[in-house]
C-alpha cells in the first residue's frame, strides 16, 4: 500500500473519532464508529512491516474519572477495553483543581491508544445516561437511602459486565478476520507493546476487584442496559450500516 493510501486510512480514522455524543451523534453512531475505527486500524496495521511496527514509539494517554474516588464503573471495563484496543492499562491518582482523581491510562501504539481513550469517553457517557434512567424507575425510588446506593452500584456492575462481554465478542470477530489474512498481526503488536510497557513501567502491580452485586434486580437491569447500548444501525460503511452485537 502506498503512503498516500495509508494516509487516507488515517484520515478516515480521524473523521470517525469526531463522531461523539458531545458532537451531536447518537450513542449508537459513536459506538459503531469505534467498531469501524478498529477495522480501519487493522487494515492500516496489515500494511506495516514488522520492522515498522517495532520501531513505532508507544505512547500513553488517560481519562480522568469524574468521581473523586476510584469508584467509577469504567474500571470494570478496562480489561475488555484494553484487549479490544491492543493496549495495556493502569490507573493512578493525580491532583487536579485541588482534588485527587483517578486517571485511567492506556499504553500502546498511538492510534490504538487514541481509540481506547475515545471508547472510554463513549462508555462513560453511557454509564451516566443509563444511571439517570435507572434512578427514575419505581424499583429504585422505593428504596431507602442506603439501599439506593447499593442498588446503583449493582446496576453499574451489571452494565459493566455486559459491555465487557460485548467488547470481547467484537475483539474475537476482529481476530478471526485478521487470522483469515494469513498474518498474525495481533501477536506482533502485543509483543511490541508488552516489551515497551515493561520497560516504561517496571513497578506497576496488579489489582484484583472481587466485588459482588447486592441487589440482583438492579444488577439484571444493568445487564439489560449494557446490552441495549448502541444496538441500532450507526455509521455507514458503503451501503450497509454497521451494527454491534447484542
Amino acid at each position: 500500500m502506498s503512503r498516500d493510501k495509508r494516509q487516507r486510512i488515517l484520515d478516515k480514522i480521524r473523521k470517525l473519532q469526531a463522531k461523539t455524543t458531545t458532537m451531536g451523534c447518537t450513542e449508537a453512531e459513536a459506538l459503531a464508529a469505534a467498531h469501524a475505527i478498529g477495522k480501519l486500524l487493522d487494515a492500516y496495521g496489515l500494511t506495516m512491516t514488522d520492522v515498522e511496527l517495532q520501531s513505532t514509539t508507544c505512547i500513553e494517554d488517560g481519562v480522568a474519572s469524574p468521581f473523586v474516588s476510584n469508584r467509577h464503573p469504567i474500571r470494570y471495563c478496562l480489561g475488555a477495553l484494553s484487549t479490544y484496543c491492543n493496549t495495556k492499562y493502569f490507573f493512578a491518582q493525580r491532583e487536579a483543581h485541588e482534588t485527587w482523581r483517578t486517571v485511567y491510562y492506556f499504553f500502546g501504539l498511538p492510534h490504538d491508544v487514541e481509540v481506547a481513550v475515545y471508547l472510554t469517553h463513549v462508555i462513560m457517557q453511557a454509564f451516566e445516561r443509563e444511571s439517570r434512567t435507572f434512578k427514575r424507575t419505581a424499583d429504585y425510588r422505593c428504596l431507602s437511602r442506603t439501599d439506593k446506593r447499593e442498588a446503583l452500584k449493582s446496576f453499574r456492575h451489571g452494565m459493566a459486565r455486559r459491555l465487557s462481554e460485548r467488547l470481547r465478542a467484537l475483539k474475537a470477530d476482529r481476530d478471526r478476520d485478521l487470522h483469515a489474512t494469513g498474518r498474525d498481526l495481533v501477536h506482533v503488536v502485543d509483543a511490541v507493546v508488552s516489551q515497551a510497557f515493561t520497560k516504561a513501567h517496571p513497578h506497576i502491580r496488579m489489582v484484583w476487584y472481587q466485588e459482588r452485586p447486592y441487589n440482583e434486580i438492579a444488577y439484571d437491569r444493568g445487564i439489560m442496559a449494557g446490552g441495549s447500548v448502541g444496538l441500532h444501525p450507526g455509521v455507514k460503511n458503503g451501503s450497509s450500516p454497521l451494527q454491534l452485537p447484542g
